[in-house]
Formats: C-alpha cells, structure tokens, sequence
C-alpha cells in the first residue's frame, strides 16, 4: 500500500489495545466546571456575563475576540459562581469563566440553521455557522474552523480531507467517534462539502482501524462523491500536509496553506461537531476523550463536558497516582501539572505513563532524528544552534515550519528533549520579531 508519506516516520507500539474497543461512556457533569476564554488558537474571548448571573445550557457566555477566535458556550445551567486564571497545559494562563452546575441541564434556544438540505443552504450560511456553535480543530491545534472556510478571492477547493488518521499512540476518540457517531459525520462531510465548494471527500483512516473503514465504506455506498482511503500505519500520518500527500499525492509548501493546493482538512471529531450542532442546534459543549496508558486501572473514552477538571476523568479511569500524566498523546503532549485543568474543545486524551524521564545526554551525531523527520530538518543542529543564540540561522534552516511531530525526540538515543528545544526557539525568534 502507498498511501503514505515518503520520507522519515517512526512506528512506535501504539498502545491503542487498551481502548479502542470501550464503547464511549458519558461522564456527568461535575459541580463546577471552568471554561477558559483562550482555549483556542488566536484571540482569546471576551467574556459577556457577570458573577452571579443565571445561564441556561448551551448560552453563549463569551463573545469571539477577533478574526480568528470562536465564542464560548456554557456547558451546564447553573450560576457564574467566579471568575479566575487558569494555567493551560501549554502553559499559557487564560481568564476562566467558573460555572456552578444547577443538575437540570436547561437548554438555551437552539442556534439558528437553515431548515433545509446542506447542499441547498448557501456556503456563507453554513459558515457563519461553524462560527456560532463555537467549532474548533478538535485534533489538538484548536484552530477556529469557520476561518479556513473564508477563503481568499479565487481560491479553489476541490478535496475536503477528514482526517481520521489519529496517528498518535493510545488515543482512540477518534476511532470511537467514527463507529458511534456515524450520522452526524456524514452530514458534516455534505455541510463542509457545501461550504468549500469541495466536489469530493476524502475520509483518511490509518490501516490499524479495519472496522471503522468497513464502517464507513458501507455507510458512503450511496454518495459516490465521499471516498473511504485505508493509509499505512504510519507516525506521523495524521499530520495535516502528510496526509494531503497520502490521500491525494499533492505538495504543500512549508509557507502554504492547504487551500493553495486545493485542499481542506478537518478532524473527523471537528466534522462530527458540525453535524451534531446542526441536527441539534446546541453548540460545542461536549466532547469525547480518551483516558488511557499503564497508568490507569479503566481505560476507556467518555464523553465530557467542556470545562469538567480532569480529576473527574481520572477518577472515572481509576488513575493510580503516576509520574507523568499527558494532556493528548505522548508524542506531542505537554505535561499535567494540576489535576483542575479543565477539557477544553482540544482534550482528545489524557495518557497515564509510568516511565520516568530519562536523563539527557550529549548528542552523538547519529544522524537518526535526521532519518526520521519527515519534512527533512536537520534536527541534530537545533540544540547548539540555540545555545549558541544562532537564531538566523535556524530561521534559515527552516525551524519555524517545523511541524512538532516529536519523531526526532522519540528516536534519539541520548534522549535529548529536541522537540522542547525546537518549540523554546521558536518562541525565542517570535519574540524577537515582536520586539524590532
């Protein structure tokens, strides 16, 4: 099978065993949930309620803050018992609205839609949409997803990409989302078709999910214009641009975006949100993650309001206490530190390992994380580079469109802490640019 990248990659065990045959179960909402304003990438919200105030379940409680930026929805009904700052997992801090649950669940009126067949609502339509409910690249990059709908003038969209690859070791919300909510996926698929002016769908699902693709292709009998591709079992084949590669064989430039080749990519969570707040009208408030790893005696996936501190999902999976807990998958995902970080729209996992970190040695100029990039960096000469204040020269070098999938760290043998050195200079050359 060639539906793959061609260059570097790893295959690390993926652990996925542990979940991917749990059944999504749904986990009630807590007594206090806390919604941050910034849990998405761009401007934060701005918060439009006040201690105090009465909200119903799915009531917007924060505006957009920008171009690029979503709204915030309450995920209960209750009160705004406070407001407080919240560390990110990135460790970014975020203004956080504190809601005390009332346990009825009182919805809002529904979000306004158009009461007809996607493919008879107006593009436009369908955007201002996804921007109302709230939807974000529910993959991780938390990118607001109504942005990369309005294109600029004479951009062509031809091939919506769902990326159900999910590449990343132990995570299954994925896997599990597309054999539970098969309805609302298709219909989000015709709702994104619409909006791009895509004319054909291409569902990318990494080969180690034999039932899902059975699933699908089944289920898509009937629209020609939806393919279900089997990619190779692959790390990282999820990432945006290797799976444009996989599924359709086109380039994108480091400095492009997908739309230059034509291409829209979305998470299959992100497309199934669209399709259940359109059946629904209740805008993102929910989302399914997985809790897995050696870490925890129950492993499994819930589905979990948004703002829910994690302490409840760990307590759910019976969490043993581990060293190191992980907010997504361990090859990208930064560290836990406080058991009240909340879920946000971009929690797909939290990993319980029991390793201990490694101590990190000198670089032995194996070469092996050169091997293993897929983008062709030269990853060996970040760290020096970076010590040494070089940072033209990584700029020259291609640091900055590196894609942080983690392969060189995984594969170095001095277990060098390369993919946290590539993100501290990439903020190192950021800052300087924001200082000339």
């Amino acid at each position: 099978m060639r539906n793959t990248f061609p260059r570097g990659g790893i295959h690390p065990p993926d652990g996925k065993e542990l979940t991917s045959a749990q059944a999504t179960q749904k986990l009630p909402a807590p007594q206090l949930l806390y919604l941050p304003l910034g849990q998405h990438l761009g401007a934060p919200s701005q918060s439009i309620v006040e201690r105090g105030q009465q909200v119903l379940l799915g009531e917007k409680i924060a505006e957009s803050g920008g171009k690029v930026g979503v709204p915030v929805h309450a995920s209960v009904s209750g009160v705004v018992k406070d407001f407080t700052t919240t560390t990110m997992p990135n460790g970014t801090k975020s203004l956080t609205v504190v809601l005390e649950n009332d346990g009825k669940d009182t919805p809002a009126p529904p979000l306004r839609r158009p009461q007809r067949e996607p493919e008879e609502i107006a593009p436009e339509e369908i955007v201002d949409f996804m921007e109302e409910a709230g939807l974000v690249g529910m993959g991780g990059a938390a990118f607001p997803t109504h942005v990369k709908y309005r294109l600029p003038e004479g951009t062509k969209i031809d091939t919506l990409i769902v990326n159900g690859a999910e590449c990343e070791p132990f995570l299954t919300c994925d896997h599990r989302l597309m054999l539970e909510d098969t309805d609302d996926l298709i219909l989000g698929i015709r709702l994104m078709m619409r909006a791009s002016g895509a004319t054909r769908a291409i569902v990318g699902i990494e080969e180690n999910k034999p039932d899902a693709i059975a699933l699908l292709e089944e289920r898509f009998a009937g629209l020609p214009q939806v393919e279900v591709k089997k990619v190779k079992l692959k790390y990282p084949q999820g990432e945006e641009r290797l799976l444009i590669k996989a599924a359709t064989g086109r380039e994108v430039a480091p400095d492009e975006l997908p739309s230059k080749a034509g291409v829209i990519v979305n998470n299959v969570a992100t497309v199934a949100a669209l399709g259940q707040a359109f059946r629904t009208g209740m805008p993102l408030i929910e989302r399914v993650v997985t809790v897995t790893g050696p870490g925890v005696e129950k492993p499994g996936n819930w589905r979990v309001r948004l703002g829910t501190p994690v302490e409840e999902l760990l307590g759910a999976a019976a969490w043993r206490g581990t060293t190191t807990l992980l907010a997504g998958g361990p090859m990208t995902a930064p560290a836990i530190f406080d058991l009240k970080t909340p879920v946000t729209k971009a929690t797909s996992g939290l990993v319980a390992l029991d390793e201990k970190t490694q101590q990190a040695g000198p670089c032995i100029r194996c070469g092996r994380c050169v091997q293993a990039c897929p983008f062709g960096r030269m990853p060996l000469y970040f760290g020096p580079y970076l010590e040494q204040g070089r940072l033209d020269e990584l700029e020259d070098m291609g640091l900055l469109h590196c894609r942080e999938c983690g392969c060189c760290s995984y594969v170095c043998p001095a277990h060098r802490p390369i993919l946290q050195t590539i993100r501290l200079a990439k903020a190192r050359i950021r800052n300087r640019t924001r200082e000339v």
